[in-house]
């Protein structure tokens, strides 16, 4: 297993949860499938000086928010707060089919994601580090699960990482030929 090295200006994968959102739907047995689906909200967040990506997936609808440095405003930045405004930002917004959305709900579901943890990266308190958050709402039961990113710290769980790629994997699947910033390895 490779080692996550922090970088402020890069998070980790988005495609580590929506490769996970895929894995367990061909060991869903078909009965399971056709049931009606419970209400799921899930949002991947992640902000730092140079970055801004938000995620959310809410019923059918996909959001994705982000900032790309296009003018170069933060290629000098050395503040440590956001070199971009609410205005830089861009949103792109698709429909997931009901096929896409059981694929997404499925192995979450299955999965113990419910049961992770609420904080992994161990930063001790005061200490710098960039959060990067998944949020899973499933049935009225919310779950918000933060890793601390910062050098030398622990690699986040294997099922936090699946589950960030695959969210990404939904992201760029439904948006793709959108104009979205190029794919970066983040989470890899």
């Amino acid at each position: 297993m490779r080692r996550l090295i922090a970088n402020p200006r890069v998070p980790f994968s988005l495609e580590v949860f929506l490769g996970f959102l895929f894995v367990a739907l061909p060991f869903v047995e078909p009965e399971h499938r056709a049931q009606q689906p419970p209400s799921l909200v899930v949002r991947y967040r992640f902000t730092a000086e140079a970055t801004y990506q938000d995620i959310l997936v809410e019923g059918a609808k996909l959001r994705f928010t982000y900032f790309e440095d296009v003018k170069q405003k933060c290629a000098q930045w050395i503040e440590q707060s956001p070199c971009w405004t609410p205005a830089d930002l861009t949103a792109k917004e698709a429909t997931l089919s009901e096929e896409e959305g059981r694929d997404l709900l499925n192995p979450i579901q299955q999965s113990k994601f419910m049961e992770l943890e609420n904080v992994y990266g161990g930063a001790k308190e005061h200490q710098r580090y960039y959060a990067q958050t998944l949020t899973v709402e499933l049935g009225g039961t919310v779950k918000e699960v933060t890793y601390q990113s910062f050098p030398d710290a622990a690699p986040p769980p294997e099922l936090l990482k699946a589950s960030v790629r695959s969210c990404l994997r939904s992201r760029r699947e439904n948006l793709s030929g959108r104009n979205l910033p190029a794919r970066n390895n983040w989470w890899s």
